[in-house]
């Protein structure tokens, strides 16, 4: 586990702890509350991986999937929230690209048989009196 706290400008440091750990294709599953920065740490990481400052990186809820082509490599961030029982990922265009890394909010929403397994998982904490976020990083 490798585990910390920062602030958003601190990131990158971060990421240089975990990029290592992150071999193709990989699939996060992000932990957190509603508001704890799930999206944020998505597009830091896109940003350190080279996505332009230009590109827009929001929270999926209302299209559940965003893809992001980043030196010729996808990456799919999906938030699961509003999955209901008949989602289907294939629907959503899931299997329709090999990504680089995967993104998942809200894993626990999918149905049974929609579920990506992952090969890593990130919990993240808020601490709004500090404006900073713990988070925590394991390899599955």
């Amino acid at each position: 586990m490798i585990s910390g706290v920062y602030k958003e400008s601190q990131l990158p440091e971060f990421f240089d702890k975990i990029a290592p750990l992150l071999e193709r294709p990989y699939i996060v599953w992000l932990n957190a509350e509603m508001g704890a920065g799930k999206t944020t740490f998505v597009r830091e990481f896109l940003r350190y991986k080279g996505l332009s400052n230009q590109t827009p990186v929001v929270s999926p809820t209302y299209t559940i999937l965003n893809e992001y082509l980043i030196e010729g490599s996808w990456y799919a961030h999906l938030d699961l929230y509003r999955a209901e029982e008949n989602f289907s990922l294939e629907e959503v265009g899931v299997q329709d690209r090999s990504y680089e890394g995967v993104f998942v909010e809200w894993p626990e929403a999918a149905p049974r048989h929609e579920v990506l397994n992952p090969t890593h998982s990130l919990s993240i904490q808020y601490n709004e009196t500090l404006d900073d976020r713990s988070y925590s990083f394991d390899q599955l």
